[in-house]
């Protein structure tokens, strides 16, 4: 079932919609991190404002569900001194966004993206997400090539907020990739929620814009708006019942309760460099 983009509680939280650059949490690459439903909402909203398309058809105003248990089985096993990690990517086939899926073993020590992510290889996802959630296999590195070159032939974004001009995506400041740490991060997220409450319950990947700050602890890159992902979960408690965000503001009893997953590392261009 699609997510709209508008939802009811944005009328309540209007005044939080409004870009203040000194209101905003950094939350780019900041460990433990986590949305609450207000920060989700402005994120949407900037989302729908700041990122445009030149196909209205594109696939913007939906989320993505993604199969959990596919999602898991599919996972590797982390190996010592390795941390697995969730990378999304993003390309355009037919006027329909693509989104795409890998998973990389990132060096616990070095923290150092740039060898698995930053490479020709690195382009390439190994799944796309199907329109069951599932993950299938991707298209040879030919095909997604082109996929990429359409996003960025057909994404305009507004960098520096509302009231900056559009201006096409550009490799060079854009993320090619979004990862996230994922059993530290998307499944305690998934195993967390839960446990909250009876019924069923399914992942959503929502498209989502943040402003990225400065450069830090070594990342590079630009700052301005990005077009970003978060993670969030969402339950029916019971039959016949729609789905509803799990998402709240103030009351997480621990990190990912009632709470969206933070917003990944935006990698290549801003990757962390080993030191």
């Amino acid at each position: 079932m699609p997510l709209k983009i508008y939802r009811p509680e944005e009328k309540a939280a209007s005044s939080f919609l409004i870009w203040n650059k000194s209101n905003l949490k950094t939350l780019e690459q900041v460990p433990d991190a986590s949305l609450s439903l207000n920060q989700f909402l402005f994120g949407r909203f900037m989302f729908r404002d700041s990122v445009v398309p030149k196909a209205p058809s594109i696939g913007w105003a939906d989320a993505c569900i993604i199969d959990a248990a596919d999602l898991i089985s599919k996972a590797p096993s982390a190996t010592p001194g390795n941390i697995v990690y969730l990378t999304i990517y993003h390309g355009i086939s037919g006027g329909a966004l693509v989104r795409g899926v890998r998973f990389i073993l990132v060096n616990e020590s070095s923290g150092d993206f740039t060898p698995l992510l930053d490479t020709t290889e690195g382009d390439n996802p190994a799944y796309v997400i199907d329109k069951n959630g599932k993950l299938v296999a991707a298209p040879d590195a030919t095909t997604w090539r082109g996929y990429q070159n359409n996003y960025y032939a057909d994404v305009s974004i507004r960098r520096i907020g509302r009231a900056g001009d559009l201006t096409l995506m550009d490799r060079n400041k854009d993320p090619k990739a979004i990862s996230f740490p994922f059993q530290e991060e998307i499944v305690a997220l998934w195993e967390e929620n839960r446990r909250l409450s009876t019924g069923e319950f399914q992942l959503v990947m929502s498209d989502y814009c943040h402003f990225h700050a400065p450069p830090f602890n070594h990342f590079a890159g630009e700052d301005g708006f990005r077009h970003g992902v978060c993670f969030h979960v969402q339950n029916k408690p019971s039959p016949g019942s729609p789905y509803e965000d799990m998402l709240r503001n103030g009351d997480q009893v621990s990190v990912y309760s009632y709470a969206a997953a933070d917003l990944g590392y935006l990698c290549p261009p801003r990757c962390k460099k080993n030191v």
